[in-house]
């Protein structure tokens, strides 16, 4: 992991940052996405936590990289198939009958690349860059 741009949360920042998961996930309606949101919240107090900065925005604070990247699954009348693929790797696609496979398929497959990546030293695409 390239720890530059490595910020350690305060006591201070941790509970503001607590208090702000915990007012959020009291206002989400969907009762799992709160879940989560406390889950986080819980992780925050309980550990020593650090913010790597981004350009991406405070989704970037739980969510993966891989979970960032833009993935659509269409239609290719030239395999018959459903093709799922990733803007910000554009010249990988995973192809499958069923659309939750060619989605779950090209997720797996940005997952296994971004760790080819991290072992290399490389820097990952940013997500929404295409």
């Amino acid at each position: 992991m390239n720890f530059q741009n490595i910020h350690r949360l305060t006591d201070e920042e941790h509970g503001t940052l607590n208090a702000a998961l915990i007012s959020y996930a009291d206002e989400i309606e969907d009762p799992t996405e709160s879940r989560v949101v406390r889950d986080l919240a819980d992780t925050l107090i309980s550990g020593d936590v650090c913010i790597r900065q981004t350009a991406i925005g405070p989704r970037s604070l739980w969510l993966s990289l891989d979970q960032q990247y833009t993935y659509q699954v269409q239609w290719s009348p030239e395999s018959h198939q459903l093709v799922g693929t990733v803007a910000e790797f554009p010249s990988l696609s995973w192809i499958d009958s069923d659309p939750r496979e060619a989605f779950d398929g090209i997720r797996s497959l940005v997952a296994e690349v971004l760790k080819d990546i991290a072992i290399s030293g490389e820097e990952p695409p940013a997500p929404g860059v295409r």
